[in-house]
């Protein structure tokens, strides 16, 4: 297997082995979806992602965790961004080409900004289901989008946020609502 430069990142935090681990991996060709699926399994992160360069500044990115290629993931898309930048000098902003669409990342000092896709979240729901999982006791407003399925959940202060602890096996719920596939 040909080398390839990766990065080991913990997002949301200036303390190691704390916030959201992500792995990044800069890619000179694009390889089958199993090899991907074979490295983010065998790293065991929640997500790794894949980005390969295709024009100046722009780059085609990639998201797989252990079980499957996933169609957004904030974090590791921050982690891409800092990495990008930090490691290898490419300016800002930096366009990231996703199966969720462009994606334009502004990196200013340490801080990224990312602009994600605007999903109308017009329904407002009683489905409570995420929120034991999520570690949710107060909350605001639960609403919903249908295509693609999306679950918002306005907490009442940033401090509820910081606290949240999910637990993993959230992942079968989200399974069982056909929010994820695999």
């Amino acid at each position: 297997m040909t080398d390839i430069p990766f990065y080991w990142l913990d997002i949301f935090t200036s303390e190691p082995f704390k916030g959201n681990p992500a792995a990044v991996f800069l890619m000179k060709t694009d390889l089958e979806d199993k090899t991907y699926l074979n490295i983010a399994n065998e790293l065991g992160l929640t997500e790794t992602a894949f980005t390969e360069k295709i024009g100046e500044s722009e780059y085609r990115l990639r998201w797989f965790t252990p079980r499957g290629e996933v169609p957004m993931c904030g974090y590791a898309t921050i982690a891409t961004a800092y990495t990008l930048a930090k490691e290898y000098g490419v300016g800002s902003p930096i366009s990231f080409h996703t199966m969720s669409g462009v994606l334009p990342a502004e990196i200013n000092e340490d801080q990224v900004t990312i602009n994600f896709p605007l999903y109308p979240l017009i329904k407002k729901t009683e489905d409570e289901r995420l929120l034991e999982p999520l570690g949710v006791k107060n909350y605001v407003e639960l609403r919903c989008s249908d295509t693609p399925l999306i679950f918002m959940v306005e907490l009442e202060n940033h401090e509820q946020v910081s606290k949240l602890n999910p637990d993993p096996s959230i992942r079968n719920l989200l399974k069982e609502m056909n929010a994820i596939s695999s």
